[in-house]
């Protein structure tokens, strides 16, 4: 895990973030988890040059739930 991750995990679920997805699929995907389970700010994954297909965001969405949003403005 690199230091940009751990600087945006220890916002995740404490308030609103924006992040981009540049990030592996695994830390975007324990990002989402962890934004559901502490249900307090959205996780806004800004899609950067398509790079989450329909099935991943469809796969972080899923468990995200109310707590997830995606900004596809840039695909």
């Amino acid at each position: 895990m690199n230091r940009n991750y751990n600087s945006i995990k220890a916002l995740v679920g404490v308030t609103n973030i924006i992040i981009t997805s540049e990030l592996r699929y695994s830390e975007l995907h324990a990002l989402v988890e962890k934004s559901a389970v502490l249900e307090n700010g959205i996780l806004t994954i800004k899609v950067k040059e398509c790079t989450l297909g329909t099935e991943e965001i469809n796969a972080l969405a899923k468990p995200g739930g109310k707590y997830v949003a995606f900004d596809l403005t840039e695909c």
